[in-house]
């Protein structure tokens, strides 16, 4: 990361996003990675829960995106960003943020 600092958090993501924004550099975080609920509203509430916490030209990813066992993913994925979301390596999909 280039500001040099990691954060990692568990927990509900509408919860545990106020928390971090303290806890970044300038309240912006260079790269968030989603591996969480697996379900469409599950995904849907962390990408709304982290994109406001990305910086400009920050990334968000996260996990099972090719996946048959979470369908959801993909799913949310796809509505969310209007079928955006690069894909890769493996399972993993990330788009980076304006």
């Amino acid at each position: 990361l280039a500001s040099g600092v990691l954060v990692l958090a568990r927990g509900h993501s509408p919860t545990v996003a106020p928390y971090l924004v303290p806890r970044l550099p300038n309240g912006w975080a260079d790269l968030v990675f989603i591996d969480a609920d697996h379900s469409y509203d599950g995904v849907l509430a962390d990408i709304r829960a982290y994109v406001p916490l990305v910086r400009p030209g920050g990334i968000l990813a996260g996990h099972d995106y090719t996946t048959d066992v979470h369908p959801g993913v993909r799913r949310a994925v796809d509505d969310h960003f209007g079928g955006r979301a690069e894909q890769g390596p493996g399972s993993i999909w990330w788009i980076r943020c304006e």
